[in-house]
């Protein structure tokens, strides 16, 4: 399967180059460009090295990767990513203290270029990049591989046969698959991963966001406003006819959708409709006459929410499945979400059930909340509050995902398995 695999993605080869050029046109640049091709990646030895396939992947990573660089400060640290955005936020979080690639597309050549280069004692991956040709240069070079808080979509659950053998395929060549939950694990076992390779230690982001957000940090609108986070196409507009049957005055709408760079739509579709709109990517200061704020600049939102009276996580208002709602309540904000939320369907389950999170099923219930929220002081902050707890009970699950990959070899010096000398770049 995986040699039909390849001999398609080389009949593809055209069309993918054209579209990583126009991406780099877009935003990426020459090194996006190179690097997706297999070129121009820095040379390291002794690398941990992690993959992270956006924002969201990053995030998730950002603690395991901070308790290498401060335990192993002899390892180096490479962060790959697929996006721009995901490159963006290694950057801004980690600076200088680790390394940056982009992934190259899945062809022998280039996956063998990066390995060459980088000479990663393991290859950590964080969620549900399941790429075979990666996986098996990797597997013929004893480069250990690890997902850690694995976790499987319903389109990957219901792919093709042919996909889910190719999945079956990739799996079998790794380590060990660190899962967010029971239901995660018998989503590998039905693609084909061995049981007894697969742990459940729970979602990592629950400790992610953990002093992502200084306690001092100036508020980035000022004045009250509540948050809609990470929204997507339809649900600004949306939420702007909601607050329109709302109105309290003194308190704004702050929208920061997941796309920033969807600013100018938004920014056109609300005008359009009357409403007096505050970019902050233009600069705009919020005035009295403001009735929206558009927080279309990236990364930005953990301080947006800290200073939000409550927080709503867009992407569920539409079939999107959500976006991580541990984010606002890691940082005690009352948070609200949409009916559409198939991808945190286990964060959602836990936060409803201790009464530190609001499910509506549709814009008028949603409205109902808004208003709930704004007007009793005690009930939002009761939310925040019992949401904090809820995630700060969870601060030991990074740990137990750093003991899992020291347990399973995946943290030790890779080793020549001729002579047991450690592998190095002479």
């Amino acid at each position: 399967m995986r040699r039909v695999y390849s001999f398609l993605t080389w009949l593809a080869l055209p069309a993918l180059i054209a579209w990583v050029a126009l991406q780099a046109r877009r935003a990426g640049g020459k090194r996006f460009l190179h690097q997706r091709l297999g070129w121009s990646y820095p040379r390291l030895d002794r690398t941990v090295w992690f993959h992270c396939a956006s924002v969201g992947e990053v995030q998730a990573a950002c603690p395991l990767v901070r308790r290498i660089i401060d335990t192993c400060p002899a390892r180096k640290v490479i962060i790959t990513t697929n996006t721009v955005t995901g490159a963006q936020i290694v950057e801004r979080t980690f600076g200088d203290r680790v390394s940056h690639a982009w992934l190259p597309l899945d062809y022998f050549s280039a996956v063998n270029r990066l390995l060459r280069a980088i000479h990663p004692d393991c290859l950590l991956v964080c969620e549900t990049e399941i790429w075979p040709n990666l996986y098996e240069r990797c597997a013929a070079q004893a480069i250990p591989v690890a997902l850690f808080n694995a976790r499987l979509s319903a389109r990957t659950l219901g792919a093709p046969g042919f996909v889910r053998r190719l999945y079956r395929g990739a799996l079998r060549q790794v380590r060990v698959i660190l899962a967010r939950s029971d239901d995660d694990k018998r989503g590998f076992v039905a693609l084909g991963a061995r049981p007894d390779r697969i742990r459940v230690l729970g979602n990592l982001k629950y400790s992610a966001c953990a002093g992502s957000v200084s306690t001092t940090e100036a508020d980035p609108v000022g004045c009250p406003y509540w948050l809609a986070a990470s929204t997507h196409d339809d649900e600004e507009v949306r939420l702007d006819h909601v607050w329109q049957r709302i109105e309290v005055p003194g308190i704004l709408p702050v929208i920061a959708p997941r796309h920033p760079n969807r600013g100018d739509a938004i920014f056109h579709s609300l005008t359009r409709a009357g409403r007096r709109v505050a970019r902050r990517s233009a600069g705009d200061a919020v005035g009295p006459d403001t009735d929206v704020y558009l927080a279309d600049t990236l990364g930005e939102m953990p301080g947006l929410m800290r200073h939000a009276r409550f927080v709503f996580m867009g992407g569920s208002l539409i079939p999107d499945g959500g976006h991580n709602v541990l984010e606002p309540a890691r940082l005690g904000k009352a948070t609200v979400t949409g009916p559409h939320t198939d991808d945190f369907r286990e964060e959602v389950a836990l936060l409803a059930a201790n009464d530190a999170l609001i499910q509506v099923a549709d814009d008028r219930a949603l409205e109902h909340v808004i208003r709930e929220l704004i007007e009793d002081d005690a009930r939002c902050a009761d939310l925040g509050a019992r949401a904090l707890e809820i995630t700060k009970a969870q601060d030991r699950i990074a740990d137990d995902y750093f003991r899992a990959l020291e347990a399973h070899g995946l943290l030790q010096d890779r080793t020549d398995p001729r002579t047991s000398e450690p592998l190095t770049t002479n």
